[in-house]
């Protein structure tokens, strides 16, 4: 059984970089980067709900003061401070909700329970991400940025698969593990055994696949900052955030 080689006629990365750089270009200010704002305000949703639930003791608001923190972003003139230069959506992104906590809109919006959440969709949210635990020995700031982290590992495994298709399905379930950082209970023998193939074609795949998982990964980060040179800055924080999950290992040559 042979292993065909992954698809990767189109360049990931150039799109992606266009997103939070178009973002703070048009401060906001056109359709496009409306669009590129909303796209990365789906994507990181997850994490920001992760962060509000955190910072306010698990209050059963931290839902509705998660959308109306979007509602706010995504309505308002928020963007018009943003120094391009210095301009990672991450960083960005924590310091405007922590603003919104600290507001007293925060409150008024919960309690209104309508207002601009009533005028607002976040589209495709994964109800799975909203599943969270706190993390008590962990400080809000550093959950934040190891479920932002985490968010773009799950988006990354959801690109890859999407990517090698429905014919390389079973393959991917049984590598997945060697590719996301999860616990791994079947050796390379026990899978080449089930794909009816060698041992030596399993080690070449996950080599191969773990490469190309770390390509789409940085994708997601270059949609993330302003300039390509924060990428691998970027990336090494991700690392870094990453270790306190175990998965740190998932980067290392």
């Amino acid at each position: 059984m042979t292993d065909p080689p992954v698809q990767m006629g189109r360049d990931d990365r150039r799109f992606m970089t266009t997103q939070w750089t178009h973002v703070l270009s048009a401060r906001g200010e056109t359709v496009e980067a409306k669009q590129s704002l909303k796209e990365l305000c789906n994507r990181y949703y997850g994490p920001v709900f992760a962060f509000i639930e955190s910072y306010t003791n698990q209050d059963q608001n931290a839902r509705d003061w998660t959308h109306a923190f979007f509602a706010t972003l995504l309505e308002g003139k928020s963007l018009d401070s943003v120094v391009q230069s210095r301009g990672k959506f991450r960083s960005y992104l924590l310091g405007a909700v922590k603003h919104f906590l600290a507001d007293d809109r925060a409150k008024q919006m919960a309690e209104k329970r309508g207002g601009l959440v009533s005028h607002f969709t976040i589209d495709q949210v994964d109800e799975t991400q909203l599943q969270t635990t706190a993390v008590s020995s962990l400080p809000p700031d550093a959950y934040f940025d190891r479920q932002w982290a985490m968010s773009i590992l799950e988006h990354s495994l959801k690109d890859l698969e999407l990517e090698l298709g429905t014919v390389q399905a079973a393959r991917f379930e049984l590598i997945r593990p060697w590719l996301s950082g999860d616990s791994i209970e079947l050796s390379h023998a026990d899978v080449a055994t089930s794909l009816c193939v060698s041992v030596e074609v399993v080690k070449t795949t996950i080599h191969r696949w773990r490469k190309r998982f770390r390509e789409i990964v940085k994708g997601h980060i270059a949609s993330t900052v302003s300039n390509a040179s924060e990428v691998d800055e970027e990336l090494g924080y991700l690392i870094q955030a990453l270790a306190i999950a175990n998965r740190g290992r998932l980067f290392r040559s």
